[in-house]
């Protein structure tokens, strides 16, 4: 084994996207289980454990390697906790033990991949669009861009929470999707345009909190 930079980086890559899809994982099956209070206090903590493991690494090592292991340990911690203690308390019989079923994937294969193939679809213009501003006005611009670009993901976020909540419930209770999903839609509508009409308005003391140059220009 060769421990260049270039190795590293790559070992570290590899550490960031399992730990990090395991903990996407966790997240609907958490939903799936009715168990939102957990969800919500998983990733409450795990976002405070990240900002602290980053500002503490980041006071000692100034190095991009620092910061995707102070990103990637706290969700790798949190889906061990989640594997081992939390699912295991909430479903009972369940007990972790990879293997690889393929009844199970053809059974899920058809469903699995369009739902990929539309989260794809619908994740890229957000990954695009400040790579794009990044090309056509620099990065000093996009990083402007970016916290204002950030408030609009907040928003649009809300709907996805809600959707998924109305898939779990909807197979949960099938005679009553009609109605959840009519109170889902004008759920999102108000609350999705009451956020966005207060952001609208405090536009600038927000963007104040993270400095003038980002009120100015964001």
């Amino acid at each position: 084994l060769t421990f260049s930079s270039q190795n590293i980086n790559g070992q570290l890559f590899l550490f960031f996207v399992v730990s990090l899809g395991l903990y996407q994982l966790m997240s609907p099956i958490l939903a799936a289980l009715r168990a939102g209070c957990m969800l919500l206090c998983t990733s409450v903590v795990t976002g405070i454990c990240r900002i602290l493991v980053m500002i503490s690494l980041s006071l000692k090592f100034n190095n991009s390697q620092m910061l995707m292991i102070a990103f990637a340990l706290p969700t790798c911690l949190a889906c061990m906790i989640l594997l081992f203690v939390v699912i295991p308390n909430l479903l009972n019989g369940f007990s972790f033990s990879p293997r690889l079923d393929f009844k199970v994937l053809k059974s899920i294969r058809r469903y699995s991949l369009l739902s990929y193939v539309s989260n794809v679809l619908h994740d890229l213009p957000y990954q695009l669009f400040p790579q794009y501003i990044s090309n056509q006005i620099g990065p000093a611009s996009t990083a402007y861009f970016y916290i204002a670009w950030n408030f609009f993901n907040l928003i649009t976020t809300l709907g996805n929470s809600f959707s998924l909540s109305m898939f779990v419930e909807g197979s949960y209770r099938v005679n009553k999707v009609n109605e959840l999903t009519r109170k889902n839609i004008i759920a999102v509508i108000l609350l999705t345009g009451t956020i966005a009409l207060t952001i609208f308005l405090l536009a600038t003391p927000l963007l104040l909190l993270f400095g003038e140059d980002y009120a100015n220009y964001g």
